[in-house]
Protein backbone atom coordinates (compact mmCIF):
# COMPACT_ATOMS: atom_id res chain seq x y z
CA UNK A 1 0.00 0.00 0.00
CA UNK A 2 1.12 3.52 -0.69
CA UNK A 3 0.19 4.63 2.81
CA UNK A 4 -1.95 3.76 5.80
CA UNK A 5 -4.09 5.77 8.16
CA UNK A 6 -1.80 7.92 10.25
CA UNK A 7 -0.22 11.29 10.77
CA UNK A 8 1.38 13.51 8.17
CA UNK A 9 3.86 15.96 9.65
CA UNK A 10 6.09 18.58 8.08
CA UNK A 11 9.71 17.50 8.33
CA UNK A 12 11.45 20.32 6.51
CA UNK A 13 10.82 23.61 4.82
CA UNK A 14 9.53 23.45 1.27
CA UNK A 15 11.83 24.95 -1.34
CA UNK A 16 10.48 27.98 -3.12
CA UNK A 17 10.32 26.68 -6.66
CA UNK A 18 7.81 26.78 -9.46
CA UNK A 19 5.08 24.20 -9.02
CA UNK A 20 2.82 22.50 -11.49
CA UNK A 21 -0.76 23.50 -12.06
CA UNK A 22 -2.68 21.43 -9.56
CA UNK A 23 -5.28 20.28 -12.08
CA UNK A 24 -6.90 16.94 -12.69
CA UNK A 25 -4.86 16.57 -15.87
CA UNK A 26 -1.60 17.00 -14.00
CA UNK A 27 -0.54 19.67 -16.51
CA UNK A 28 2.80 21.19 -15.63
CA UNK A 29 3.50 23.71 -18.40
CA UNK A 30 4.42 27.07 -16.90
CA UNK A 31 3.69 30.42 -18.47
CA UNK A 32 5.12 33.81 -17.53
CA UNK A 33 3.60 36.88 -16.01
CA UNK A 34 3.02 39.62 -18.55
CA UNK A 35 5.47 42.45 -18.18
CA UNK A 36 8.43 42.78 -15.87
CA UNK A 37 6.54 43.38 -12.65
CA UNK A 38 3.28 42.73 -10.83
CA UNK A 39 1.53 45.01 -8.38
CA UNK A 40 -0.43 44.56 -5.18
CA UNK A 41 -3.98 43.27 -5.40
CA UNK A 42 -6.61 45.93 -4.92
CA UNK A 43 -9.36 43.82 -3.34
CA UNK A 44 -10.36 45.04 0.15
CA UNK A 45 -9.21 41.85 1.86
CA UNK A 46 -5.65 42.32 0.62
CA UNK A 47 -4.98 46.04 0.57
CA UNK A 48 -4.85 48.52 3.42
CA UNK A 49 -5.10 51.45 1.03
CA UNK A 50 -2.51 53.86 -0.24
CA UNK A 51 0.03 53.16 -2.96
CA UNK A 52 0.60 49.44 -3.46
CA UNK A 53 4.10 48.06 -3.37
CA UNK A 54 5.65 46.88 -6.61
CA UNK A 55 7.87 43.83 -6.77
CA UNK A 56 9.92 42.89 -9.80
CA UNK A 57 9.81 39.30 -11.00
CA UNK A 58 12.97 37.50 -9.88
CA UNK A 59 14.63 34.87 -12.05
CA UNK A 60 17.24 32.22 -11.38
CA UNK A 61 20.41 31.81 -13.46
CA UNK A 62 18.43 30.07 -16.16
CA UNK A 63 15.91 32.90 -16.44
CA UNK A 64 13.14 30.91 -14.72
CA UNK A 65 10.97 33.04 -12.39
CA UNK A 66 11.09 32.11 -8.70
CA UNK A 67 9.78 33.71 -5.53
CA UNK A 68 12.28 35.01 -2.97
CA UNK A 69 12.23 33.50 0.49
CA UNK A 70 11.27 36.66 2.37
CA UNK A 71 9.16 39.76 1.81
CA UNK A 72 7.83 42.78 3.65
CA UNK A 73 4.87 45.08 3.29
CA UNK A 74 2.06 44.07 0.95
CA UNK A 75 3.84 43.00 -2.22
CA UNK A 76 2.35 40.68 -4.77
CA UNK A 77 4.76 38.81 -7.01
CA UNK A 78 3.99 36.84 -10.16
CA UNK A 79 6.32 34.09 -11.35
CA UNK A 80 4.89 32.02 -14.16
CA UNK A 81 1.86 30.22 -12.75
CA UNK A 82 2.97 31.00 -9.21
CA UNK A 83 1.41 34.01 -7.49
CA UNK A 84 2.84 35.13 -4.15
CA UNK A 85 1.17 37.51 -1.72
CA UNK A 86 3.24 38.75 1.20
CA UNK A 87 1.99 37.71 4.64
CA UNK A 88 4.01 37.57 7.82
CA UNK A 89 7.32 38.13 6.05
CA UNK A 90 6.94 35.24 3.59
CA UNK A 91 5.10 34.74 0.34
CA UNK A 92 1.88 32.77 0.38
CA UNK A 93 2.02 30.86 -2.87
CA UNK A 94 -1.00 30.17 -5.05
CA UNK A 95 -0.77 28.06 -8.19
CA UNK A 96 -2.72 29.82 -10.92
CA UNK A 97 -4.76 27.66 -13.29
CA UNK A 98 -3.28 29.37 -16.35
CA UNK A 99 -1.02 32.37 -15.72
CA UNK A 100 -0.89 35.30 -13.36
CA UNK A 101 -1.57 38.66 -14.93
CA UNK A 102 -0.97 42.10 -13.34
CA UNK A 103 -0.73 40.61 -9.87
CA UNK A 104 -3.77 38.38 -10.16
CA UNK A 105 -4.47 34.81 -11.15
CA UNK A 106 -6.53 34.34 -14.26
CA UNK A 107 -9.98 33.05 -13.31
CA UNK A 108 -10.17 29.64 -11.73
CA UNK A 109 -11.95 27.15 -14.00
CA UNK A 110 -15.13 27.18 -11.92
CA UNK A 111 -15.60 30.93 -12.37
CA UNK A 112 -15.15 31.32 -16.11
CA UNK A 113 -18.86 31.86 -16.71
CA UNK A 114 -21.71 34.04 -15.47
CA UNK A 115 -22.47 31.68 -12.60
CA UNK A 116 -19.04 32.43 -11.19
CA UNK A 117 -19.81 36.12 -10.54
CA UNK A 118 -22.21 38.04 -8.35
CA UNK A 119 -21.47 36.36 -5.02
CA UNK A 120 -21.53 38.23 -1.73
CA UNK A 121 -23.75 40.99 -0.40
CA UNK A 122 -26.79 42.03 -2.41
CA UNK A 123 -25.91 44.54 -5.06
CA UNK A 124 -22.19 43.70 -4.95
CA UNK A 125 -21.05 41.55 -7.86
CA UNK A 126 -17.79 39.83 -6.91
CA UNK A 127 -16.20 36.65 -8.14
CA UNK A 128 -17.45 33.55 -6.37
CA UNK A 129 -13.81 32.39 -6.48
CA UNK A 130 -12.42 35.25 -4.39
CA UNK A 131 -9.83 34.15 -1.86
CA UNK A 132 -8.39 35.79 1.24
CA UNK A 133 -5.04 35.09 2.88
CA UNK A 134 -4.95 33.32 6.23
CA UNK A 135 -1.58 34.43 7.66
CA UNK A 136 -0.95 31.29 9.68
CA UNK A 137 0.37 30.97 13.21
CA UNK A 138 -0.04 28.93 16.37
CA UNK A 139 -3.36 28.33 18.12
CA UNK A 140 -5.36 25.75 20.07
CA UNK A 141 -7.48 23.37 18.04
CA UNK A 142 -11.03 23.15 19.37
CA UNK A 143 -10.05 25.91 21.79
CA UNK A 144 -8.22 23.34 23.93
CA UNK A 145 -4.80 23.97 25.46
CA UNK A 146 -4.19 20.23 25.03
CA UNK A 147 -4.37 20.52 21.22
CA UNK A 148 -1.84 23.15 20.08
CA UNK A 149 -1.11 23.44 16.37
CA UNK A 150 0.81 25.59 13.93
CA UNK A 151 -0.28 26.24 10.36
CA UNK A 152 1.58 28.05 7.61
CA UNK A 153 -0.01 30.92 5.70
CA UNK A 154 -2.39 29.83 2.95
CA UNK A 155 -5.14 31.08 0.66
CA UNK A 156 -8.74 30.09 1.43
CA UNK A 157 -11.86 30.64 -0.66
CA UNK A 158 -13.93 33.45 0.86
CA UNK A 159 -17.13 31.62 -0.06
CA UNK A 160 -18.43 28.10 0.13
CA UNK A 161 -18.41 26.41 -3.29
CA UNK A 162 -21.62 27.37 -5.04
CA UNK A 163 -24.02 25.48 -7.27
CA UNK A 164 -22.82 27.63 -10.18
CA UNK A 165 -19.19 26.67 -9.64
CA UNK A 166 -20.14 23.00 -9.34
CA UNK A 167 -22.07 23.36 -12.61
CA UNK A 168 -18.84 24.34 -14.37
CA UNK A 169 -17.17 21.23 -12.95
CA UNK A 170 -20.02 19.01 -14.13
CA UNK A 171 -20.00 20.65 -17.57
CA UNK A 172 -16.28 19.93 -17.85
CA UNK A 173 -16.94 16.24 -17.24
CA UNK A 174 -16.34 16.23 -13.50
CA UNK A 175 -14.24 13.39 -12.18
CA UNK A 176 -15.53 9.89 -12.84
CA UNK A 177 -14.24 6.34 -12.74
CA UNK A 178 -13.52 6.66 -16.46
CA UNK A 179 -11.71 10.00 -16.05
CA UNK A 180 -10.26 10.18 -12.53
CA UNK A 181 -7.85 12.76 -11.13
CA UNK A 182 -4.14 12.38 -11.71
CA UNK A 183 -2.18 10.57 -9.03
CA UNK A 184 -1.26 13.15 -6.37
CA UNK A 185 -3.67 15.87 -7.57
CA UNK A 186 -4.87 18.30 -4.91
CA UNK A 187 -1.93 17.78 -2.58
CA UNK A 188 -1.02 20.04 0.33
CA UNK A 189 2.42 21.48 -0.51
CA UNK A 190 3.78 20.70 2.97
CA UNK A 191 2.14 17.33 3.68
CA UNK A 192 3.64 14.29 1.94
CA UNK A 193 1.23 11.81 0.34
CA UNK A 194 -1.71 14.18 0.70
CA UNK A 195 -2.72 14.16 -2.96
CA UNK A 196 -5.23 11.97 -4.76
CA UNK A 197 -4.73 8.22 -4.27
CA UNK A 198 -5.76 6.16 -7.34
CA UNK A 199 -7.21 3.57 -4.95
CA UNK A 200 -9.98 6.10 -4.31
CA UNK A 201 -11.11 6.00 -7.94
CA UNK A 202 -13.59 3.30 -6.98
CA UNK A 203 -15.52 5.87 -4.93
CA UNK A 204 -16.10 8.20 -7.88
CA UNK A 205 -19.41 8.22 -9.78
CA UNK A 206 -19.44 6.10 -12.92
CA UNK A 207 -20.20 9.02 -15.24
CA UNK A 208 -21.54 12.58 -15.28
CA UNK A 209 -25.16 11.39 -15.06
CA UNK A 210 -24.29 9.46 -11.91
CA UNK A 211 -22.60 12.57 -10.52
CA UNK A 212 -25.75 14.62 -11.13
CA UNK A 213 -27.84 11.92 -9.48
CA UNK A 214 -25.75 12.20 -6.31
CA UNK A 215 -25.97 16.00 -6.25
CA UNK A 216 -29.75 16.17 -6.62
CA UNK A 217 -30.59 13.89 -3.72
CA UNK A 218 -33.07 14.94 -1.03
CA UNK A 219 -33.17 18.70 -0.32
CA UNK A 220 -30.22 19.36 -2.60
CA UNK A 221 -29.39 22.81 -3.90
CA UNK A 222 -28.33 21.34 -7.26
CA UNK A 223 -30.63 21.64 -10.27
CA UNK A 224 -29.87 20.10 -13.64
CA UNK A 225 -30.61 23.43 -15.32
CA UNK A 226 -29.38 26.83 -14.06
CA UNK A 227 -31.91 28.43 -11.73
CA UNK A 228 -32.36 30.42 -8.54
CA UNK A 229 -29.75 28.45 -6.58
CA UNK A 230 -26.62 29.35 -8.54
CA UNK A 231 -25.19 31.41 -5.66
CA UNK A 232 -26.24 29.01 -2.93
CA UNK A 233 -23.67 26.57 -1.58
CA UNK A 234 -23.63 23.14 -3.14
CA UNK A 235 -24.60 20.30 -0.81
CA UNK A 236 -25.02 16.52 -1.15
CA UNK A 237 -21.35 16.02 -2.01
CA UNK A 238 -19.18 13.11 -1.01
CA UNK A 239 -15.66 13.79 0.22
CA UNK A 240 -14.38 12.41 -3.08
CA UNK A 241 -16.47 14.82 -5.14
CA UNK A 242 -15.25 17.74 -3.00
CA UNK A 243 -11.60 16.66 -3.25
CA UNK A 244 -11.72 16.21 -7.02
CA UNK A 245 -13.51 19.55 -7.51
CA UNK A 246 -10.82 21.45 -5.60
CA UNK A 247 -8.02 19.69 -7.51
CA UNK A 248 -9.70 20.49 -10.84
CA UNK A 249 -10.16 24.11 -9.75
CA UNK A 250 -6.47 24.61 -8.99
CA UNK A 251 -6.72 24.05 -5.24
CA UNK A 252 -7.15 21.43 -2.53
CA UNK A 253 -9.33 20.66 0.43
CA UNK A 254 -8.13 22.56 3.52
CA UNK A 255 -6.94 20.54 6.48
CA UNK A 256 -8.94 20.46 9.69
CA UNK A 257 -6.25 22.53 11.44
CA UNK A 258 -6.38 25.18 8.70
CA UNK A 259 -10.15 25.51 8.79
CA UNK A 260 -10.23 25.56 12.58
CA UNK A 261 -7.52 28.25 12.57
CA UNK A 262 -9.46 30.42 10.11
CA UNK A 263 -12.73 30.05 12.03
CA UNK A 264 -11.12 30.70 15.43
CA UNK A 265 -9.34 33.85 14.29
CA UNK A 266 -6.07 32.06 14.94
CA UNK A 267 -4.72 32.68 18.42
CA UNK A 268 -7.74 34.82 19.32
CA UNK A 269 -9.62 31.52 19.89
CA UNK A 270 -12.97 33.00 18.96
CA UNK A 271 -16.11 31.29 20.20
CA UNK A 272 -17.80 31.97 16.85
CA UNK A 273 -15.92 33.16 13.75
CA UNK A 274 -17.40 36.65 14.26
CA UNK A 275 -16.95 36.82 18.05
CA UNK A 276 -15.45 40.13 19.22
CA UNK A 277 -14.41 39.86 21.98
CA UNK A 278 -13.37 36.28 21.38
CA UNK A 279 -15.48 34.92 24.25
CA UNK A 280 -18.68 36.57 23.00
CA UNK A 281 -21.65 34.20 22.66
CA UNK A 282 -23.61 36.69 20.56
CA UNK A 283 -25.26 35.06 17.58
CA UNK A 284 -28.07 36.28 15.35
CA UNK A 285 -29.64 35.29 12.06
CA UNK A 286 -27.88 38.21 10.39
CA UNK A 287 -24.57 36.49 11.16
CA UNK A 288 -25.29 32.93 10.10
CA UNK A 289 -27.91 30.60 8.68
CA UNK A 290 -28.81 28.22 11.53
CA UNK A 291 -31.84 26.73 13.27
CA UNK A 292 -33.65 26.71 9.92
CA UNK A 293 -33.50 30.40 9.07
CA UNK A 294 -31.49 33.51 8.37
CA UNK A 295 -32.19 37.22 7.93
CA UNK A 296 -30.44 39.45 5.47
CA UNK A 297 -29.34 42.82 6.79
CA UNK A 298 -31.11 45.83 5.31
CA UNK A 299 -29.39 47.10 2.19
CA UNK A 300 -29.75 50.56 0.74
CA UNK A 301 -30.14 49.65 -2.89
CA UNK A 302 -30.31 52.07 -5.80
CA UNK A 303 -33.82 52.28 -7.24
CA UNK A 304 -32.82 50.47 -10.43
CA UNK A 305 -31.53 47.57 -8.36
CA UNK A 306 -35.00 46.96 -6.95
CA UNK A 307 -36.67 47.10 -10.33
CA UNK A 308 -38.95 44.51 -11.84
CA UNK A 309 -37.73 45.50 -15.28
CA UNK A 310 -35.78 42.48 -16.59
CA UNK A 311 -33.54 44.84 -18.55
CA UNK A 312 -32.08 46.28 -15.34
CA UNK A 313 -30.47 44.61 -12.32
CA UNK A 314 -33.10 43.74 -9.77
CA UNK A 315 -33.56 42.28 -6.35
CA UNK A 316 -35.10 38.86 -6.13
CA UNK A 317 -38.85 39.62 -5.84
CA UNK A 318 -38.85 37.64 -2.60
CA UNK A 319 -36.53 40.15 -0.95
CA UNK A 320 -37.38 43.42 -2.67
CA UNK A 321 -40.08 45.28 -0.74
CA UNK A 322 -39.33 48.92 -1.58
CA UNK A 323 -37.26 50.89 -4.10
CA UNK A 324 -34.53 51.72 -1.61
CA UNK A 325 -34.39 48.76 0.74
CA UNK A 326 -34.02 45.05 0.25
CA UNK A 327 -34.76 42.69 3.13
CA UNK A 328 -35.55 39.04 3.35
CA UNK A 329 -38.93 37.84 4.60
CA UNK A 330 -38.92 35.83 7.80
CA UNK A 331 -38.32 32.14 7.25
CA UNK A 332 -40.69 29.67 8.84
CA UNK A 333 -40.49 25.96 9.32
CA UNK A 334 -37.38 24.09 8.20
CA UNK A 335 -36.99 24.11 4.45
CA UNK A 336 -33.67 23.87 2.61
CA UNK A 337 -35.13 25.83 -0.30
CA UNK A 338 -35.54 28.95 1.86
CA UNK A 339 -33.27 28.41 4.87
CA UNK A 340 -29.97 28.00 3.01
CA UNK A 341 -28.48 31.44 2.36
CA UNK A 342 -26.68 32.49 -0.82
CA UNK A 343 -22.98 32.60 0.01
CA UNK A 344 -21.56 35.75 1.55
CA UNK A 345 -24.81 37.65 2.10
CA UNK A 346 -24.30 37.85 5.88
CA UNK A 347 -21.23 40.09 6.25
CA UNK A 348 -21.76 40.48 10.01
CA UNK A 349 -20.79 36.82 10.32
CA UNK A 350 -17.48 37.06 8.47
CA UNK A 351 -14.37 35.68 10.14
CA UNK A 352 -11.25 37.62 11.09
CA UNK A 353 -9.74 37.48 7.60
CA UNK A 354 -12.91 38.09 5.59
CA UNK A 355 -14.19 34.55 5.00
CA UNK A 356 -17.95 34.06 4.99
CA UNK A 357 -20.14 31.30 6.43
CA UNK A 358 -17.36 29.59 8.36
CA UNK A 359 -20.10 28.56 10.78
CA UNK A 360 -23.66 27.98 9.67
CA UNK A 361 -25.15 27.58 6.20
CA UNK A 362 -23.09 24.47 5.40
CA UNK A 363 -20.96 22.41 7.71
CA UNK A 364 -17.83 21.87 5.62
CA UNK A 365 -15.77 18.86 4.65
CA UNK A 366 -12.03 19.05 5.25
CA UNK A 367 -9.15 16.84 4.15
CA UNK A 368 -8.81 14.87 7.41
CA UNK A 369 -10.48 11.70 8.58
CA UNK A 370 -11.84 11.42 12.12
CA UNK A 371 -9.67 10.13 14.93
CA UNK A 372 -7.24 11.43 17.55
CA UNK A 373 -5.92 14.76 16.35
CA UNK A 374 -2.24 14.62 15.29
CA UNK A 375 0.25 15.55 18.00
CA UNK A 376 2.51 17.41 17.57
CA UNK A 377 0.94 19.41 14.77
CA UNK A 378 2.81 21.64 12.36
CA UNK A 379 0.96 21.71 9.03
CA UNK A 380 -0.49 18.36 10.01
CA UNK A 381 -3.40 16.25 8.83
CA UNK A 382 -4.87 12.86 9.48
CA UNK A 383 -4.58 11.39 5.98
CA UNK A 384 -7.44 9.30 4.58
CA UNK A 385 -6.48 5.62 4.30
CA UNK A 386 -6.09 3.59 1.16
CA UNK A 387 -7.54 0.54 2.91
CA UNK A 388 -10.86 -0.48 1.37
CA UNK A 389 -13.29 -2.72 3.21
CA UNK A 390 -16.95 -3.59 2.96
CA UNK A 391 -19.32 -5.73 0.92
CA UNK A 392 -18.87 -6.20 -2.78
CA UNK A 393 -20.74 -3.49 -4.69
CA UNK A 394 -20.27 -0.85 -2.01
CA UNK A 395 -16.67 -0.68 -0.86
CA UNK A 396 -15.83 1.38 2.20
CA UNK A 397 -12.74 3.18 3.41
CA UNK A 398 -13.64 2.14 6.93
CA UNK A 399 -13.21 5.80 7.88
CA UNK A 400 -15.25 8.93 8.57
CA UNK A 401 -14.27 12.35 7.27
CA UNK A 402 -14.21 15.37 9.55
CA UNK A 403 -16.77 18.15 9.07
CA UNK A 404 -16.37 21.59 10.65
CA UNK A 405 -19.01 23.53 12.60
CA UNK A 406 -22.78 23.40 12.13
CA UNK A 407 -25.07 23.79 9.15
CA UNK A 408 -28.29 25.62 8.38
CA UNK A 409 -30.47 23.36 10.52
CA UNK A 410 -28.17 23.22 13.56
CA UNK A 411 -28.69 24.84 16.96
CA UNK A 412 -26.42 27.80 17.92
CA UNK A 413 -24.17 25.66 20.15
CA UNK A 414 -23.23 23.50 17.16
CA UNK A 415 -21.82 26.58 15.40
CA UNK A 416 -19.08 27.08 17.99
CA UNK A 417 -15.60 26.86 16.51
CA UNK A 418 -14.78 23.84 18.67
CA UNK A 419 -17.72 21.90 17.20
CA UNK A 420 -17.21 19.27 14.54
CA UNK A 421 -18.93 16.31 12.93
CA UNK A 422 -18.21 13.37 10.66
CA UNK A 423 -19.44 11.98 7.34
CA UNK A 424 -19.04 8.39 6.11
CA UNK A 425 -16.98 8.00 2.94
CA UNK A 426 -19.76 7.63 0.33
CA UNK A 427 -22.49 9.42 2.25
CA UNK A 428 -23.88 12.90 1.55
CA UNK A 429 -25.98 15.37 3.54
CA UNK A 430 -28.03 18.45 2.66
CA UNK A 431 -26.28 20.48 5.35
CA UNK A 432 -22.69 19.63 4.34
CA UNK A 433 -20.68 21.44 1.66
CA UNK A 434 -17.07 22.60 1.29
CA UNK A 435 -14.63 25.28 0.14
CA UNK A 436 -11.11 25.07 -1.30
CA UNK A 437 -7.67 26.12 -0.07
CA UNK A 438 -4.93 27.26 -2.45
Amino acid sequence: MRRSLGLALTVSAVALVLVACNALTGASDLGFCEGAQCTDLTSPDRSEGGTPDVTTVVTDDGGVPVLPSTCSGSETLCAGKVLGTCAGGAYVKTTCPETCNAGKCDSWPSCRNAAGSGCGALGVATSCCQTATVPGGTFQRRNSALLPATVSAFELDKYEVTVGRMRAFVAAGGATKASPPANGAGAHPKIPNSGWDPVWNTFLPADVNALKSILRQSSGTWTDAPGANEHKPINNVTWFIAATFCAWDGGRLPTYAEMNFAASGGGEQRRYPWSVPATSETISRTQAAYSCGYELPVYNCPPTYCSNDPATPSCDPAVCIAPDSCVTPACTGCNSATDIAPVGVLPAGAGKWGHFDLSGNMAELVFDVDGPLPMPCTDCARIPPDLIRGPIGKPRLDAFFLVTSGGWGYAPSALHTNSYGTLRDQDVANDIGFRCAR
